[in-house]
């Protein structure tokens, strides 16, 4: 992995060309794509975190078959990959999770409709140097993952001229991608962390989901974090209400929850604001 540093942002041309060219591919071909994950919290929401082997894009679920063929067509060097077999490094499951998904046929923090491609180039160049420094040292994705969008509650085609939005410029003028603005992650994550089927994710993705909200809370609006405890909606500061207040009616209490108490914590709560959780 390679990290983000805010004070080289926005990132370099190249480096932003070689790590998603990808959705770029996708974008150009008229599949809808988002950038999701960390390059969503590193590139878009200023969070300063890791960018990991993976690249995770989320499509429509009727184009998930087209946007893998489309990507190992004009992108030779990626290969599907097998999620019965295809246990690699970077997976965080618990005792038992990896049998369970293997018998399902599904990657661990995924949806079980994902696909999942593998750098071919990449992969061979590691088994020849014995090493991961190879990959270690490249912004080229080694996976890409391809996810319905609905798995994490998010519409890929931008339903609302505000739910996506690109990188700040300057930028190559190829890479026409998609993120999430801040209420569409914040939606996303909420939605996805109270849904009903949320007991049959792996341990992995419940701790992601967890600590991206973690993240934007804590980098998004890190001027407000160590200000003391806010008791009502209306005493929150002016850029919090307006994210709250533009996610959808079921997640603004579960948002406003995570920044109002009666009382301000101490060093023994065991409240976890960032989670998000029940």
């Amino acid at each position: 992995m390679w990290s983000k540093n805010l004070k080289s942002f926005p990132p370099p041309a190249e480096e932003l060309t070689s790590r998603l060219l990808a959705a770029a591919v996708l974008t150009q071909t008229g599949i809808p794509c988002v950038v999701w994950g960390e390059e969503a919290l590193g590139w878009i929401h200023r969070v300063p975190t890791h960018i990991f082997y993976t690249l995770h894009l989320l499509v429509p679920e009727g184009q998930l078959e087209k946007a893998s063929q489309t990507l190992c067509n004009l992108l030779p060097e990626y290969a599907v990959t097998d999620p019965r077999s295809d246990y690699t490094d970077g997976w965080l499951i618990m005792s038992g999770e990896k049998e369970k998904f293997q018998a399902q046929g599904r990657f661990p923090n995924a949806s079980p409709l994902s696909r999942r491609l593998v750098h071919t180039g990449l992969d061979s160049e590691k088994e020849e140097k014995q090493t991961q420094n190879s990959r270690r040292q490249t912004h080229i994705p080694e996976y890409i993952i391809l996810t319905p969008d609905s798995f994490f509650h998010l519409d890929a085609t931008g339903s609302t001229s505000t739910s996506l939005v690109a990188l700040p410029e300057p930028i190559p003028p190829s890479l026409n991608v998609r993120f999430p603005a801040l209420p569409t992650m914040y939606d996303s994550l909420l939605s996805t962390i109270h849904a009903p089927e949320r007991l049959e994710y792996s341990c992995g993705l419940r701790m992601e989901m967890r600590g991206f909200l973690g993240y934007l809370h804590l980098y998004c609006f890190s001027e407000y974090v160590s200000r003391g405890w806010y008791k009502e909606v209306k005493d929150l500061p002016e850029p919090i209400r307006e994210v709250g207040l533009a996610l959808r009616e079921e997640n603004q209490p579960r948002f406003w929850e995570m920044w109002l108490r009666d009382e301000p914590y101490s060093d023994d709560s065991d409240d976890d604001w960032r989670n998000g959780d029940d």
